[in-house]
């Protein structure tokens, strides 16, 4: 994956560069996080952006499907 910039942020991606490394564009990444299924997110001012081992994880543990799951799992609890 690419970083999204150096120095302390040198983890972390753009929501350009997520859409990029995900093969999406940036309107499913916003969908994504608005209805809380995507990658976890840090909002630094107006920008989101993700850190690249957390995506890593998210995608691990399949990505949109897994987060939808886990979010069924907690309604039903």
């Amino acid at each position: 994956m690419t970083t999204a910039r150096g120095g302390i942020l040198a983890e972390y991606l753009e929501e350009k560069d997520l859409a990029k490394e995900l093969n999406r564009n940036t309107a499913t990444i916003r969908r994504w996080r608005k209805m809380r299924i995507g990658p976890p997110f840090v909002q630094n001012g107006r920008e989101f952006l993700y850190d690249v081992e957390a995506v890593r994880r998210w995608l691990s543990g399949g990505g949109t499907n897994g987060a939808a799951s886990a979010k069924q799992r907690r309604k039903k609890s």
